[in-house]
């Protein structure tokens, strides 16, 4: 697990590569790979773990039982996933976590977080500490998120969605960590619908884009978007 000492997550803030050593041991941290598209968990299994990204990228899911999916979030290196379920104590993971590319994860058990560690670890206070900052940061995430998807139309989702990447990018330009059926998934809309949508940004010379690339050609024309009435 060489490799986690790279990453510098916020999980492990504050920590020494000692400390980190120190309290993987403690956790009982496992590494895994997971092929594209291969599960780390289902939907109703026990929250027995929470998982850290160390290479590639993880989507949380959301399946109904006919097969319609959305992806919930997107994980990438350095970033846990799972912990709200496990400090919640719930009986069973309400979504699914699914590698969104080749992937190595580390997973990890939080048991010894609700209970007195029998080797005393003097880092379990600064851990605690850690993730609740990550929990609130999600949650302020998601409001984000639901801002999102509870626009009128695929065409407002789809500018508020790259708007706020952009925001985090120091050129017009940004990545997303998303293909055409994950954005489409993420947003909640039709795939058809978002590919005519970006067909037609492009077209008037708002933004331009190749696969997950995007470009933003006339941001005040792409805030219109999210604030007009259709």
């Amino acid at each position: 697990m060489k490799n986690i000492f790279k990453l510098n997550s916020p999980i492990f803030a504050g920590m020494s590569e000692d400390d980190i050593t120190s309290v993987l041991e403690c956790l009982s941290a496992s590494e895994k790979r997971y092929p594209k598209k291969a599960y780390i968990w289902h939907a109703g299994d026990s929250p027995d773990y929470i998982g850290l990204v160390v290479e590639g990228q993880v989507n949380i899911i959301k399946e109904d039982f006919v097969g319609n999916r959305i992806v919930i979030a997107n994980i990438m290196p350095s970033h846990v996933f799972g912990e709200s379920y496990f400090i919640a104590k719930v009986n069973a993971y309400p979504v699914s976590t699914q590698a969104a590319t080749d992937s190595i994860v580390v997973l990890l058990s939080l048991r010894s977080l609700t209970s007195t560690c029998k080797n005393a670890c003097m880092f379990h206070n600064k851990l605690v500490e850690n993730m609740l900052k990550l929990i609130a940061q999600k949650n302020i995430l998601l409001n984000h998120r639901i801002d999102c998807i509870t626009k009128k139309t695929t065409r407002q989702k789809l500018a508020f969605y790259l708007i706020n990447e952009l925001r985090f990018s120091e050129t017009a330009e940004v990545e997303i960590p998303f293909n055409r059926e994950e954005l489409a998934d993420y947003l909640g809309v039709n795939r058809s619908a978002l590919s005519r949508e970006l067909a037609s940004l492009n077209n008037e010379q708002i933004l331009s884009y190749n696969k997950n690339r995007f470009s933003l050609l006339n941001s005040k024309m792409l805030n219109e978007v999210v604030n007009s009435d259709y």
